[in-house]
């Protein structure tokens, strides 16, 4: 791995949400596989950038809600990549279903009890066995990027996101940017501990953020948040 060597950052837009494809000279990881049945997205990518699908080593799951996962095991079968999660989220990747999280306000909060109660036990997205499960800071050396993975719940127990050369990071549903003046997210099933995990985000030095849902936006919104909860 050169220190110096320069990074290029695909977003690939699934119709709900936001997956990353990040290739520097000689590597390439996928950060998060959309929803269900958007595999010819990511296909897509792979033609346009000129990228054999076998060249990915390294699929990271930033947390397992069906429009986050929803290709990994297709996109696991087509590329021979490994499949990283946190732990406590491993058996949901392997049983293709993960409760919808929590409301953070009154109408995601209803959104949340009928989304539950209509889903009830019901597969969600192909299951899939992960290869490499996390429960602290994990080097991406191994697999020839300057970054980590850093364990941030709140959003969910197993919450991960990304960090490269300790300027940009790639936060799944850890902060949402679709709503003008705040990146809380409308869903959340601890908002307390979500908080201290932004502040781990902060001591990071990162001051570019992409999310799940919604544009890159940099730590003068986050920090403006911060102050309004």
């Amino acid at each position: 791995m050169k220190k110096n060597d320069p990074v290029q950052i695909i977003p690939i837009f699934s119709k709900k949400s936001n997956s990353f494809l990040i290739r520097n000279s000689t590597n390439c990881l996928l950060i998060d596989t959309g929803i269900p049945g958007q595999i010819s997205c990511f296909l897509n990518v792979f033609d346009q950038y000129k990228i054999n699908p076998t060249d990915l080593e390294l699929i990271i799951i930033t947390h397992t809600h069906n429009d986050h996962c929803g290709n990994v095991a297709e996109l696991k079968k087509l590329t021979g990549a490994k499949i990283m999660v946190h732990a406590v989220e491993a058996e949901n990747l392997e049983k293709g279903f993960t409760p919808f999280p929590l409301g953070t306000s009154f109408l995601p909060k209803l959104i949340s009890k009928l989304a539950n109660r209509s889903r009830g036990n019901k597969q969600q997205y192909n299951p899939v066995k992960p290869d490499i499960t996390i429960k602290d800071e994990f080097d991406l050396e191994t697999f020839g990027f300057d970054g980590y993975v850093l364990p941030t719940p709140g959003h969910t127990n197993g919450s991960l996101c990304v960090i490269l050369k300790d300027e940009v990071a790639f936060v799944g549903d850890t902060m949402f940017n679709i709503v003008p003046g705040t990146v809380f997210p409308p869903f959340a099933n601890n908002p307390d501990i979500l908080k201290r995990s932004w502040y781990k985000l902060l001591e990071s030095g990162v001051s570019l953020f992409y999310p799940g849902h919604g544009k890159a936006f940099d730590l003068k919104k986050l920090r403006k948040t911060l102050k309004k909860l």
